[in-house]
């Protein structure tokens, strides 16, 4: 027998060679081998197909019934018991096997065992994880490489601003020089001009001493000449032999004197 498949036209039977009926479960359709209908004759499957309910194999028969069902339903013809997916509650499908007036035992109704499923999830679960884990461990090695790039770039930007600043206190260091070299300098040119002043003040004071002497040379000059003339005066006072005038001239003479002083 192949297991049934819900489709628009599935086909359950257990040979290749045995008649398919088809049903029209809640709107879906199957073919079942009306064999396995037959080996069933107790069940409302078996008389719907019998002579009494059914005169032309080639009609379709329509049940209101749950169509998702229906294939477990054959399943438990065929087995006598069934195993459900999770999607299917338990309840409504012994209401059906009632219906279909198929006598069950509740412990023949199980639930699938998903055990294979959730190792093989499981497995997908691991691998996805270890996946994961790759990524992230690609991504944290990244991430370092990334941090060591900005730390050595962060070093690189302090080591520029350190030379910076000893650039910086290099040329203030330059700058206070030539501040006091102009101090110097300004100290120099000031020095120089207060002794260019007094040199200018010396020649001037000089200029004056040669203007006296100058002066002095020729007020000694015309005392010469006043002494010449009193020296004749006297020669011939003194010829005269008379001391009044002689004493008026050495008065004369004295007062020239002073004069010229």
């Amino acid at each position: 027998m192949t297991t049934p498949t819900q489709s628009n036209s599935t086909k359950v039977g257990s040979s290749n060679t045995d008649k398919f009926l088809r049903f029209n479960v809640g709107g879906q359709k199957f073919e079942v081998s009306k064999l396995l209908i037959e080996q069933n004759k107790d069940t409302m499957l078996a008389r719907m197909v019998s002579e009494t309910w059914k005169n032309k194999d080639d009609d379709e028969m329509k049940i209101d019934r749950n169509g998702e069902h229906f294939p477990h339903i054959l399943n438990y013809l065929r087995y006598g018991q069934v195993h459900l997916p999770q999607t299917i509650s338990k309840e409504n499908f012994l209401l059906d096997l009632d219906y279909y007036g198929i006598q069950a035992n509740r412990e023949t109704v199980k639930y699938e065992c998903y055990a294979a499923q959730a190792m093989e999830l499981n497995k997908q679960i691991s691998f996805l994880v270890h996946a994961y884990a790759g990524q992230m461990g690609e991504l944290v090695d990244t991430q370092n490489t990334h941090t060591e790039q900005i730390a050595a770039h962060t070093q690189r930007i302090e080591d520029h601003l350190a030379a910076q600043m000893r650039h910086n206190i290099r040329i203030t260091d330059l700058l206070e020089a030539q501040n006091d070299h102009h101090q110097r300098i300004e100290e120099l040119m000031f020095a120089q001009n207060r002794n260019i002043g007094d040199l200018i003040d010396d020649q001037k004071r000089e200029s004056r001493s040669e203007d006296q002497m100058k002066i002095l040379n020729q007020k000694f000059e015309k005392l010469l000449d006043k002494l010449d003339e009193h020296n004749k005066h006297m020669k011939n006072i003194a010829n005269e032999g008379s001391l009044t005038r002689f004493k008026e001239r050495e008065t004369v003479l004295l007062k020239d004197f002073y004069a010229h002083k």
